[in-house]
């Protein structure tokens, strides 16, 4: 039976063809890179030819074997070489993270991410991400928390424990009403614990305070994460 060819997304076609162009200029062979990386030749060719996606643990192998470059795998950023950015080494050298960004539901996932849930990646300073649990990027909808966040902001999630279950109403979480329609169900609200409530209160007067009944369920299925960073695209046409 013939070997079946994996179906890949927009996304990692273009990191598949950023990473061939990086390797045909900085390898002399894919044998080489398969050497350096410890990725089998077989897998490099059938991912540089589209034919398997790049998992994880390939992924992370590939980011080694790279170096600094690996960010040109997911941006459009031209490569800054080594000698010209200060070293990890270096006491004032920075230190990035990859971030992944992914649709406001899966952020309710308690398990891995999958990788095909995965929409792209941001790069935010390691020390900033310090003390946050599997943070996420996801993008708002909406314009309850008006002026605050608007309908498609990039919001970083942190899903620890800690700040879900003990909601402080000086921040905004993402939260799960699955009392309402599915269409609206996530979404950005500062947040209450009542008893067995838990009130949701918008930003925008416009729009009308809620409640949750959470008596028998954990609030870890309501209250996703919090919101700890938001960002927009300048719309210059606008301005």
């Amino acid at each position: 039976m013939p070997k079946k060819v994996a179906t890949l997304s927009e996304f990692e076609r273009q990191v598949a063809e950023r990473f061939e162009e990086i390797l045909n200029r900085r390898f002399k062979s894919v044998r080489e890179f398969s050497n350096a990386s410890g990725i089998a030749y077989q897998t490099l060719h059938e991912i540089l030819n589209q034919k398997q996606r790049i998992h994880m643990g390939h992924l992370g192998k590939i980011i080694e074997g790279l170096g600094g470059e690996f960010i040109t795998l997911f941006t459009d950023r031209k490569y800054v070489p080594e000698d010209t950015i200060p070293s990890l080494d270096d006491p004032h050298g920075t230190e990035f993270t990859a971030v992944p960004t992914v649709s406001p539901a899966t952020c309710g996932s308690s398990g891995a991410i999958l990788e095909n849930e995965i929409q792209g990646f941001k790069y935010f300073d390691s020390q900033f991400l310090k003390g946050l649990k599997d943070p996420l990027l996801t993008h708002a909808s909406g314009d309850s928390m008006y002026p605050y966040i608007q309908d498609g902001d990039l919001i970083l999630i942190d899903r620890s424990t800690d700040s879900r279950e003990r909601p402080d109403t000086r921040h905004f979480y993402l939260v799960d009403n699955p009392e309402i329609s599915e269409e609206v169900a996530i979404s950005v609200k500062r947040v209450k614990l009542c008893g067995d409530r838990l009130v949701l209160v918008p930003q925008n007067p416009s729009y009308d305070i809620s409640e949750i009944r959470i008596k028998g369920r954990s609030l870890l299925d309501i209250v996703l994460g919090k919101v700890v960073w938001v960002g927009r695209e300048l719309d210059v046409n606008g301005v």
